[in-house]
């Protein structure tokens, strides 16, 4: 009972993708359609050639022939002639349909990608979703085109085969067609079980892209710490799962071609026989067993195309049912779901009582309680251990996720009644790690502001202290920065990352400790740079040296998921006794001299040379 409880849930899943995946189908109803009329004409014409081979056969046979038997031949070669030009339309249809549906596909689930929350992408693999766009989508591309033109024409010359069978010999027809039933019944569940395990199969696969894309990704980590024998072993591992899972398709495949081929050829070797007798006795003409073997083997084969587009079908199903499950899931936090706007935004940010777990790790508490305010134009330093949720606060104020209990408020309103999107053209982001997309200079300052003007774009790169290095390149703004900005040192991309995010004139500046990846002399020109644009905006700065905490107006230390200790660097700095935040303004100072120690002696290394 259970068994069949989960055929019916698969099947119902099955009619459920099947439905969402037709709609793609139907702005291509005409062509499509058109296809199948081509393959009905097609089927048909090819169905009058053993017809016509028999009984040329036949006039050749004759003393007197009744007529030529090359008048029957000619009017065969029209009929090819015919069936050529529809072939080439019908393929022709066929392609252009199919990439249409397959562009249509890959655009709505590139939307559904981009509409879901950020811990979506937490949980799940890029490989897995990469896998999905690129080869689920030709799954269900030819299972929507091909092979369902596939399955009509079979079908079309399986019907009508069999009915001109018993058209030439009943009797005969009956020792042909007896192996068909038990052969349908064995492909229906071989399909419904490979419907099953293509999942894992296309999962498997999933799995081998992650790892590539991965180790692709951080080639430089992998040579540096000499893993390549590591990740080789990695991959293999992966690689001979795929190999297992698809050998279990593989192997029940073979053995199933292979009885459906030893079936057929008994099939035939029966007919040959007992249809020999008939043609002895007088029963049947020699043309007639002609005609009757070919219509013989023209339906075996059309059955067997069907079985193997059915099989196919139960691909394109699994693949279907991958490519909905992400199509159709609503987003936990959609990008697009309104709220207000407030034009009039002074940078006014408080958090109270903020309780945040990550999605991906519910068991472990990032914010228990967390109380704090930032009032407009003022400056909050946020230091603390390593994973206390600091880089958290950033992700919560950009509505990347959503608090578990609690509130955060833009000048006095919920966060939560806000529109996601004006949030975040609101805020400016520097990273300590920037981003940076293949692409050149320009395209990337401008990313959050398309539309900013070439005058706009250097202004801000001025402050940034970027435009020179920029100015120094042959193509200047121009210059390609390689995949994630390979071409460019650290510094200059914390540096366009900082210009980025002003070109945005947030209000509220989050930066992750964003001069951390500068030289002396460069974090000196940045620094300054900052605090002209931080002047009129409210910045929260992740702080891990001693320069920052001393510029900040506030100093807030997370310890536990909350605020421990809050005050100005000199309020924290004479706190007496062994006070946690005593421990981390100790920690920037020493990563405070030994930074100078480095210059000083980088600096002595350029007076040597």
């Amino acid at each position: 009972m259970k068994g069949r409880a989960n055929d019916k849930t698969s099947a119902s899943t099955d009619t459920a993708s099947l439905s969402r995946l037709l709609e793609f189908a139907r702005p291509e109803a005409r062509p499509i359609a058109l296809a199948f009329a081509t393959v009905a004409v097609t089927s048909g014409i090819q169905l009058l050639f053993p017809l016509a081979f028999g009984h040329i056969l036949d006039l050749a046979l004759q003393p007197v022939p009744a007529m030529p038997a090359e008048y029957v031949a000619f009017g065969l070669l029209g009929m090819f002639a015919v069936n050529g030009v529809l072939i080439s339309l019908r393929s022709a249809l066929l392609m252009l349909s199919g990439e249409r549906i397959a562009a249509s596909i890959r655009s709505r689930l590139f939307a559904a990608m981009l509409s879901q929350e950020v811990a979506y992408f937490d949980r799940r693999a890029t490989g897995d979703l990469m896998n999905v766009m690129a080869s689920d989508t030709v799954f269900v591309q030819k299972g929507l085109t091909n092979n369902a033109v596939t399955m009509m024409r079979s079908g079309v010359s399986a019907v009508g085969g069999a009915g001109l069978l018993v058209y030439l010999s009943p009797t005969l027809a009956a020792v042909s067609l007896c192996l068909i039933p038990p052969l349908g019944f064995m492909a229906m569940k071989f399909g419904r079980y490979l419907r099953d395990q293509q999942k894992e199969v296309q999962e498997a696969l999933s799995r081998i892209l992650e790892t590539s894309e991965s180790v692709v990704s951080n080639i430089r980590t992998v040579r540096q710490f000499d893993q390549e024998h590591r990740e080789m072993s990695t991959f293999d591992d992966r690689v001979q799962h795929s190999y297992h899972e698809s050998r279990k398709v593989g192997v029940p495949q073979a053995v199933f071609d292979g009885m459906a081929y030893l079936a057929g050829n008994m099939a035939l070797v029966a007919v040959l026989g007992y249809g020999g007798s008939m043609v002895t006795s007088g029963a049947i003409t020699a043309g007639e067993l002609t005609s009757f073997l070919m219509y013989s083997m023209s339906v075996g084969l059309s059955v067997m195309s069907m079985f193997s587009a059915y099989t196919d079908a139960m691909r394109a199903a699994g693949a279907g049912v991958r490519i909905v499950e992400v199509m159709d899931r609503e987003s936990l936090m959609p990008s697009n779901a309104g709220g207000r706007t407030l034009p009039s935004f002074r940078g006014d940010v408080s958090f109270h009582d903020v309780h945040f777990t990550y999605p991906s790790r519910p068991n472990v508490s990032v914010l228990t309680g967390l109380s704090l305010h930032v009032p407009p134009g003022r400056v909050l330093a946020l230091v603390g251990a390593s994973g206390c949720g600091k880089s958290t606060v950033g992700a919560l104020l950009t509505a990347l996720y959503a608090v578990d209990r609690g509130s955060i408020r833009f000048d006095g309103v919920d966060l939560q009644d806000l529109d996601p999107r004006w949030v975040r053209r609101a805020i400016g982001v520097v990273a300590q790690e920037p981003v940076l997309f293949s692409g050149n200079i320009l395209d990337n300052l401008r990313y959050g502001m398309p539309y900013a003007t070439r005058a706009e774009v250097e202004a801000v790169a001025m402050k940034a202290n970027a435009h020179d290095f920029i100015s120094q390149f042959p193509d200047g703004y121009e210059t390609l920065v390689g995949e994630r900005g390979l071409q460019l040192s650290g510094g200059q991309k914390q540096r366009l990352a900082i210009a980025r995010a002003l070109l945005k004139d947030p209000a509220v500046l989050v930066l992750d400790e964003a001069t951390s990846a500068l030289d002396a002399e460069s974090e000196r020109a940045v620094q300054s740079a900052l605090e002209a644009a931080m002047k009129g905006r409210t910045v929260v700065t992740i702080a891990h040296r001693l320069s920052t905490m001393r510029s900040a107006d506030t100093v807030a230390l997370l310890q536990d998921g909350r605020i421990a200790e809050l005050g100005t660097y000199t309020e924290l700095a004479a706190t007496e006794g062994d006070s946690f935040d005593r421990v981390y303004i100790l920690s920037a100072a020493l990563v405070y001299v030994l930074d100078c120690a480095l210059n000083i002696q980088e600096a002595g290394r350029s007076t040597q040379a």
